[in-house]
């Protein structure tokens, strides 16, 4: 099994088309306005390094 490395798993937070089909939502983009990220591709870059998030089924 290959270890879950960001090239083989995940594609680029805006390249998932969870960015492609809808906007960023205003209190997302204010929250990420604070901390200096205005547009998607500031926004990949960031998330590049971002922990993993584990999904766990809920009991």
């Amino acid at each position: 099994m290959t270890p879950n490395t960001i090239d083989n798993v995940t594609p680029t937070f805006a390249e998932s088309n969870f960015l492609a089909q809808r906007p960023i939502p205003p209190g997302l983009q204010r929250f990420l306005a604070k901390r200096g990220i205005t547009s998607p591709e500031q926004l990949n870059e960031r998330m590049q390094f971002a922990p993993r998030i584990r999904w766990r089924r809920p009991r």
